[in-house]
């Protein structure tokens, strides 16, 4: 990938398919661990911002792919970081990150902060089963 401003650049319209080069691209960085998790992360969510904006999911060989990420990375991020990660299960309809979140409350002891990751996970049960729930609102 070499730059993540490249990703910033693209067009927020795009083909999955060309999108799919960009997913793969990405994945293969985080597994050479060229760049943080953190940049990885924002990365993937903004390519899974532009993937939902396609109003198709992606594919099932992607989507293991990303599940994957998803289940390794989730407790290297800090907790003030986990919503990108929660964006792109929720962008692409990745159930995993349903039960992550739901380790992830058990284990906050702030009830402020408790109360936050609540709510997104009310959000995050919407979009696993239809990433494009709102549309219909």
């Amino acid at each position: 990938m070499g730059n993540f401003d490249k990703i910033n650049a693209l067009p927020d319209c795009m083909e999955p398919s060309d999108l799919r080069v960009f997913f793969i691209e990405v994945l293969n960085d985080d597994r050479k661990n060229t760049y943080s998790k953190l940049e990885i992360a924002k990365a993937l969510w903004e390519l899974s911002d532009r993937q939902w904006h396609t109003y198709k999911l992606i594919d099932n060989e992607l989507k293991i792919l990303l599940v994957d990420w998803v289940t390794r990375s989730w407790d290297l991020l800090p907790l003030d970081k986990l919503h990108y990660i929660i964006g792109i299960c929720s962008m692409l309809g990745i159930r995993e990150g349903l039960e992550l979140l739901d380790k992830t409350i058990g284990k906050i002891s702030d009830q402020a902060l408790k109360e936050k990751f609540a709510q997104k996970r009310i959000h995050l049960a919407k979009k696993v089963t239809d990433p494009f729930f709102t549309l219909k609102e």
